[in-house]
């Protein structure tokens, strides 16, 4: 029996933590500059992604609560400020 394996999405469609490859691809296959990565357990992905999102001063949860314009926008801000926000 395969263990389970959680999913980690940076950049692509949609960022966030996922519990299946099938779902996972569906946000990274096509997308250009795409980056994912697995992880053993739900607590290594998260702590991964919380890493990531640091320097942006947001968190997954808020992520899930945000539109895709509402994320662009968020970028934008950063962007324009000059500050390192790695999506």
């Amino acid at each position: 029996m395969a263990k389970q394996k959680f999913y980690v999405v940076f950049e692509g469609r949609k960022t966030g933590i996922f519990n299946s490859w099938d779902e996972t691809r569906t946000y990274v296959d096509g997308y250009k500059g795409a980056k994912h990565c697995s992880y053993k357990t739900r607590q290594e992905a998260q702590e991964a992604l919380d890493e990531y999102l640091a320097p942006c001063g947001l968190n997954d949860a808020e992520l899930l609560d945000m539109s895709d314009d509402e994320i662009s926008s968020e970028l934008l801000m950063f962007l324009e400020e000059g500050d390192e926000c790695p999506f």
